[in-house]
């Protein structure tokens, strides 16, 4: 039986806070984009691997000077750039019920955007667990965050079929003896899962 390795941001979800989120954020808010980018690059791991918290972060790249707009309305506005993608979830959601297998979400996440999308789009009613960069203190694609969720889901990398949007973290796992799946729409990694749990 296989257990699933799920990236949340580009295959369950929209990324949390990527660079068209930031962007729409500047254009909404009114601030230097470029000078919001050189600080976020500087920080922004640490965030991701749960070093700082999300209001340490945004009083480096934002709040570090006075602004028209406060830390909760930017917030609010942060947490609402996550959108569920339906189809996906719901073809998860059947291939669970259906091979009653196991599902672990693996991605780099901060810890409260993290939270906000586990509860907000209900997560945790039907993945079994969460690996968060933030969580474990390591990101993909550092071998040791696949290392470790092997461990924690007590299976071998022969057990586990992963999906994934960014090609990178796809090669490093399939180094790693993963199946890897390179997750671009539902329909072509649905058929993926298929030839590979049903060949």
């Amino acid at each position: 039986m296989h257990t699933f390795f799920v990236d949340i941001g580009g295959v369950l979800l929209t990324n949390g806070w990527d660079r068209v989120a930031r962007r729409e954020a500047a254009h909404f808010f009114q601030y230097d984009l470029r000078e919001f980018e050189e600080r976020h690059k500087e920080i922004y791991y640490a965030y991701e691997l749960g070093q700082i918290r999300l209001e340490e972060y945004l009083h480096y790249v934002l709040f570090h000077q006075e602004r028209s707009f406060t830390l909760h309305q930017f917030t609010e506005f942060l947490f609402a750039r996550s959108k569920a993608i339906p189809d996906m979830i719901s073809a998860m959601q059947e291939l669970r019920e259906k091979m009653h297998c196991r599902i672990f979400a693996l991605s780099n996440e901060g810890r409260e955007i993290a939270c906000h999308r586990v509860e907000k789009f209900h997560l945790a009613q039907w993945i079994d667990g969460f690996i968060f960069s933030s969580f474990v203190g390591r990101r993909k694609p550092d071998p040791a965050i696949y290392r470790l969720a092997l461990d924690i889901a007590q299976v071998t990398p022969s057990q586990v079929i992963y999906l994934e949007d960014r090609a990178p973290f796809v090669e490093e796992a399939r180094s790693l003896g993963l199946t890897a799946i390179h997750h671009k729409d539902v329909a072509t990694t649905m058929k993926s899962i298929k030839e590979i749990a049903f060949p």
